[in-house]
């Protein structure tokens, strides 16, 4: 067919429709297949010449370089006889990636488990077991002493196993709760009604199903004894639930409720079975300890009696004079201030970062009327990373006066909070509610007399 093309450069052809007869629809090839023919032509000659050798003399470019006299008018003349040179035939240069190796990733990093301290174990009969056991790679040992180790698992569920056969073999060992395992805990206010918790739980399941472990009614010694209702139910989630899995019920029986998160009143964790500090007893396998005598029973089965006037012991510090749960325990002691470093540390890694964040993301500052010369002439001082301002205009210097009238917090009168106080002390607490009865006993005798 005149025209024709290469198979390998059909694709710059372009046919068009340009008449259709009663003898059916006629196709010819557009005037620019010439053209585009040419080119290819071009294309096709400049890539036959890539396998061509370099054709250079290199006898007469010694000679023309060698005749070059430096002081001739022109400087540049020498390039003329690069510019010379026949490199038609020279094949341009690529640049070709090295494929990476198969199956080569980029190692992940393993995330593991908070440690389980174990104490007079033969670690070596421990690893051979472990070996043995689970998978390498998924566990690793961290020596603190001769009779101290730390285990760490990257799996929860190998955790959790870890810690029910050290239970049953009554080793003595404590750990944490990892990330992944964790129940949260909501407080539901204004449920009043006196509702069953199991019927509450129930009323969640079907707006919210596989999202609560368990109800538990909010009580206080006060609204025991007044059998008051504190409209306040204890409210915990299964493991990798959030708030967000039910903050969205606001109502519940045609009344409104609402979340809150429990409030933290001491940070300062002690577990109940070894009496330690820093863990809680539902993740401790050692033996019970009471927290007023020397002997290891459990919780509710100390035989002294409270009209004991000897001195409680405590297996803390394993001395007499002192129970096992009181802040002046030298080994509480220990304990706080080790934790008050920790969080300091954590603290100032973080500031740093914040910082570093901060200075990334300043703008540099444009001093006017200072030049690089005199800058570097000078060496930084605090004025000279000092921002120019403007001068604020009295427009502006009147609205900022206004500061202080709008933004200062109300205070509440004394009639304002004694009425608040007479509607909120059911749901406190009996120290909180005495406490604040106290406050406002003694502001009620300095304004009204005795």
């Amino acid at each position: 067919m005149p025209g024709t093309v290469p198979p390998d450069m059909d694709c710059d052809v372009v046919e068009e429709e340009v008449a259709s007869t009663s003898n059916g629809a006629v196709f010819t090839i557009n005037n620019k297949v010439a053209a585009n023919k040419n080119t290819n032509d071009r294309k096709r000659q400049r890539i036959d010449k890539c396998n061509l050798p370099i054709n250079v003399d290199i006898s007469d470019l010694s000679k023309r370089l060698s005749s070059h006299n430096p002081s001739d008018q022109n400087k540049y003349g020498i390039l003329g006889v690069l510019a010379d040179m026949d490199i038609e035939g020279t094949p341009p240069v690529k640049k070709t990636k090295i494929p990476a190796e198969d199956g080569a990733k980029k190692p992940v990093k393993t995330k593991w488990c908070p440690p389980i301290f174990v104490f007079n174990v033969n670690i070596k009969t421990l690893i051979d077991k472990l070996k043995d056991s689970i998978p390498p790679g998924t566990f690793k040992i961290k020596n603190i002493n001769k009779n101290k180790s730390k285990i760490y698992f990257s799996d929860p569920t190998v955790h959790l196993s870890m810690m029910s056969i050290l239970r049953d073999k009554n080793i003595h060992s404590y750990s944490f709760t990892p990330k992944e395992l964790k129940q949260v805990s909501l407080v539901l206010r204004g449920l009043y009604g006196n509702y069953d918790d199991d019927y509450v739980k129930s009323e969640l399941d079907q707006i919210a199903p596989n999202t609560v472990a368990n109800v538990t009614r909010f009580k206080t010694k006060m609204s025991i004894k007044k059998q008051l209702d504190t409209g306040l139910y204890l409210v915990s989630l299964l493991p990798g639930k959030t708030l967000g899995d039910i903050s969205h019920i606001n109502e519940f029986e045609y009344t409104t409720i609402w979340w809150e998160k429990p409030k933290k009143k001491d940070n300062d964790i002690q577990c109940h079975r070894c009496q330690r500090w820093g863990h809680i007893s539902r993740n401790c396998n050692s033996a019970y300890k009471c927290v007023k005598c020397d002997q290891e029973h459990g919780p509710g089965e100390c035989k002294r009696n409270p009209s004991d006037s000897s001195s409680p012991y405590c297996s803390n510090c394993e001395e007499f004079g002192h129970p096992a749960n009181f802040k002046g325990c030298p080994m509480y002691k220990k304990y706080a201030t080790a934790r008050q470093q920790h969080q300091k540390k954590i603290t100032e890694v973080k500031n740093q970062a914040i910082s570093n964040i901060k200075e990334a993301l300043r703008p540099s500052v444009v001093l006017p009327g200072t030049s690089f010369a005199s800058m570097l002439r000078t060496p930084p001082s605090a004025k000279t990373h000092q921002k120019h301002t403007p001068s604020k205009p009295k427009v502006i210097e009147e609205f900022l006066k206004l500061v202080n009238v709008f933004l200062q917090p109300e205070e509440l009168s004394l009639e304002e909070e004694v009425d608040v106080f007479l509607s909120n002390y059911n749901t406190m607490t009996k120290v909180e509610a005495k406490s604040e009865f106290l406050r406002l006993l003694n502001k009620v005798k300095s304004t009204y007399g005795p």
